[in-house]
């Protein structure tokens, strides 16, 4: 009697492994996808608590309002270099808050103060791929 397995069982096997990646692997992505969505979230929130920090710097504009970008100052969280670009309001709070890390671009503007709860990706805050966005979606800067 001969040892080992026919044709029709590896190909058996090899099929039931197929159905399992063609199920498994969409899902991995989406939560890798979905982790580096989380941790650069994080990192601008990183960013937003520095606000206060970074006002400081921030020039007049036209409109009576305060602006500073990554070319006033420059914004480093975690080893990374931010493009960002935040507008203050009379009363020095945050109202425009734009943030991107080359893979990602985050725009936040409301008409009340951005707080760090805030920030997080619903349908009001924008956040997108960067190789997605077109030219309108770039981090501004002061003028």
């Amino acid at each position: 009697m001969k040892k080992g397995f026919t044709l029709v069982e590896l190909l058996a096997v090899i099929a039931i492994l197929a159905i399992l990646v063609v199920f498994a692997v969409p899902n991995v992505l989406k939560i890798y996808r979905n982790s580096k969505e989380r941790i650069f979230i994080t990192e601008v929130q990183g960013a937003l608590r520095n606000a206060s920090v970074i006002y400081g710097k921030a020039i007049d504009m036209s409109n009576g309002n305060k602006c500073i970008d990554s070319k006033i100052f420059k914004l480093d969280l975690e080893g990374k270099e931010f493009m960002y670009y935040a507008e203050f309001n009379q009363s020095e709070e945050l109202i425009n808050f734009t943030v991107s890390d080359g893979n990602y671009i985050l725009n936040v503007n409301k008409n009340a103060p951005i707080k760090v709860d805030d920030i997080g990706v619903s349908d009001s805050d924008k956040l997108y791929k960067s190789e997605v966005y077109d030219e309108s979606k770039t981090v501004p800067e002061c003028n």
